[in-house]
């Protein structure tokens, strides 16, 4: 009797080789996810970075301007595009940052908006945005000013 040890390799080859396709896919896949977070997370920390940022220096202002009420009548209720880094005074960008005010350097779109919510509060919200390939992400960094003179 003759056996067919010739197709029985064949097949067995097949499998291998199969299984071994499959295997490198995931890994593939695992890889390009793996850059993909990376990428965000780099964006992230930066964005993290750029919004303190933007209240530390909202907060030199404040303290730099000797009367409270002129900080709040000159610069609360309103959103500003803070697209220098550190931003620079008297440079204050009044509206929301349009697609080509970007941090320079980045991908990263930084809007402030200071809010009065009592005559001895003005409350700061910094977001900082970029688009990615999943859409757009953002980081939004709060904070509260107070007449810390009064």
């Amino acid at each position: 009797m003759r056996s067919n040890v010739n197709g029985q390799s064949m097949f067995e080859l097949l499998v291998a080789v199969s299984i071994t396709a499959i295997i490198l896919i995931g890994l593939m896949s695992l890889s390009t996810i793996s850059v993909r977070n990376t990428s965000t997370s780099t964006d992230t920390s930066a964005a993290n970075r750029f919004a303190q940022e933007a209240v530390e220096f909202i907060r030199n202002e404040r303290d730099s301007t000797p009367i409270w009420a002129d900080f709040v009548t000159q610069r609360s209720d309103h959103t500003y595009c803070f697209n220098d880094t550190p931003p620079q005074s008297p440079v204050w960008n009044e509206g929301a940052c349009n697609d080509t005010e970007i941090i320079s350097g980045t991908n990263l779109k930084r809007d402030v908006t200071l809010t009065t919510r009592d005559p001895d509060t003005v409350d700061i919200a910094v977001t900082v945005s970029w688009d990615t390939t999943q859409g757009e992400k953002f980081v939004t960094v709060s904070s509260t000013l107070t007449n810390w003179r009064k």
